[in-house]
């Protein structure tokens, strides 16, 4: 499976869950269900993907970080930048990640190829991945000779 057919079914996914076709969730009691989740917004949508209405809500309006979302939009840009087939080497940048993050297992100076940084990315959410991704597509982008692994990222 290709990493775009991934970041679609992912996608899917998410529409699925907020889509009209579950307008059973509407007539059960979505309260009784048993979420880990501690914010929940789940939302019927038209076919113009504009809100229908809620079905179920719990604390949605609490200002929450987006976390793994934000990697499936990392890994979209990684792939109009980078060919999954180049090679980048965790560098300096694998000590900017934050020790609390969940990561993929890279260490320093590993040598891996774009697709398998994306599944490391995007499987076990590996946030020492994506700052390896940021790091090489920030270089390949920026074209400044010695750029530190910061600003790279």
């Amino acid at each position: 499976m290709t990493i775009r057919k991934l970041l679609f079914f992912l996608q899917a996914a998410v529409l699925i869950l907020t889509s009209p076709y579950v307008n059973a969730a509407a007539e059960s009691d979505c309260s009784e269900l048993e979420l880990e989740a501690e914010n929940v917004l789940l939302a019927s949508l038209t076919k113009d993907l504009k809100t229908d209405e809620f079905l179920y809500e719990s604390d949605s309006e609490e200002v929450i970080y987006p976390g793994s979302t934000i990697k499936m939009l990392t890994a979209l840009t990684v792939l109009d930048i980078a060919d999954p087939e180049e090679k980048a080497k965790v560098g300096l940048e694998y000590f900017l990640v934050p020790s609390d993050a969940s990561k993929a297992g890279l260490k320093p100076l590993m040598k891996l190829t774009i697709r398998d940084l994306l599944k490391g990315l995007l499987l076990p959410s590996g946030s020492d991945a994506a700052y390896t991704l940021a790091a090489y597509c920030g270089r390949k982008i920026g074209e400044k000779e010695g750029m530190s692994a910061s600003e790279a990222v």
